[in-house]
């Protein structure tokens, strides 16, 4: 309680270090933060299965750091011996990359990949992008929650696997909730993510916020994936002049189109969704083939200014029960992505320019 030091527990192998982004870090750092379940510490040390060895995936006890288990997660398959490169499917291998773990209560997760609670491997083999009920659905992203590149191959899900490589990546999210960023609570998956039509190899990217239901729905399911739209991978105006049940199985509570903020935060706080990032300048299914204009190379710019933060920033008070708009407040920086927490009546953002903003209400 007086916040001394009461244990420490090395999870690397090692103590040895390397230069990594202009720093010196553990060969084997721990992803934080630390997922506490059933009164057992997870943790997971290493940058991947093929490097150094691979990862350490361990359990302890929070109250004396006593160790509980371990369990080597490296390049082989734990039941035969051979390379896990051997259990690649079309273009997906099993999740070898760490990341921050979650639980669902029955389950620890490292992106798509399943533990149970004993901390070894539920499933190793890939599972097919369409295979989205039933047990093992949970929030994740197959990049990883620190990837704040917004690579368009790249989103968070709320479903249980993701498409890998061309022509795969988009499956998931034409088939659950999806987007750059999500939150959830029973019932609702909220978040930011593009319209449907751009669920393909598009040069142009508009985005919704919404509120989706969180049962996968099969029937829906199967219309999307029986659905031949000509050049369904790269032409999003072909896409577009389809009805949505064409493009998404996915049964959303309400939309709000196009909104003005770029979201890089979001948390669901009661009944509130609160969302903030730079301004939203340039629409880019407006400008699609007019970039060599000089005010839209003038807009272009703007909206490039905006998202280093040049603009301030946005943050968004919306209703969880219908989207309507319910405050907006400008904010002197951007925050990081997704560093906004919620607790006990009170908004705590991780800005980039260095500052922690708390904000209460009246």
């Amino acid at each position: 309680s007086d916040g001394a030091l009461a244990w420490r527990f090395r999870a690397a192998p090692h103590d040895l270090r390397l230069m990594s982004y202009e720093q010196l870090e553990s060969v084997w750092p721990v992803s934080g933060s630390v997922l506490i379940q059933d009164d057992v510490a997870y943790v997971l040390a290493g940058r991947s299965m093929f490097l150094d060895g691979g990862m350490r995936m361990l359990r302890l006890d929070p109250l004396s750091g006593k160790k509980l288990s371990e369990t080597i997660l490296n390049d082989r398959d734990p039941r035969t011996g051979k390379n896990l490169q051997s259990r690649i499917q079309q273009k997906k291998m099993p999740v070898t990359s760490p990341d921050i773990l979650s639980s669902d209560g029955k389950f620890v997760y490292m992106r798509s990949q399943r533990f149970n609670l004993d901390g070894r491997r539920a499933v190793i083999d890939p599972e097919h992008q369409t295979d989205q009920e039933g047990e093992g659905t949970h929030l994740f992203c197959p990049t990883g929650f620190l990837d704040d590149s917004w690579f368009h191959r790249t989103y968070w899900v709320y479903g249980k696997n993701a498409g890998e490589g061309w022509a795969e990546w988009p499956v998931a999210a034409r088939l659950v909730p999806a987007g750059r960023i999500l939150t959830f609570d029973d019932t609702h998956v909220y978040g930011y993510g593009r319209h449907p039509q751009y669920l393909c190899n598009s040069s142009a990217l508009e985005y919704r916020l919404f509120a989706a239901d969180k049962t996968f729905d099969p029937a829906r399911a199967a219309r999307v994936n029986k659905v031949k739209i000509p050049q369904n991978i790269v032409n999003w105006k072909n896409r577009a002049k389809r009805p949505e049940l064409d493009l998404s199985a996915v049964s959303r509570k309400w939309l709000v189109e196009k909104p003005d903020v770029i979201a890089k935060a979001m948390i669901l706080a009661d009944r509130t969704l609160f969302v903030a990032g730079p301004p939203d300048v340039v629409d880019e299914e407006e400008i699609w083939g007019r970039t060599l204009e000089p005010g839209v190379q003038a807009k272009l710019h703007a909206q490039s200014a905006a998202l280093e933060g040049g603009q301030g920033a946005l943050l968004w008070a919306v209703s969880a029960a219908n989207g309507e708009k319910l405050a907006e407040y400008r904010l002197e920086s951007v925050p990081v992505f997704d560093g906004m927490s919620a607790a006990n009546g009170r908004l705590y953002l991780s800005m980039k320019n260095g500052c922690i903003l708390c904000m209460a209400g009246k």
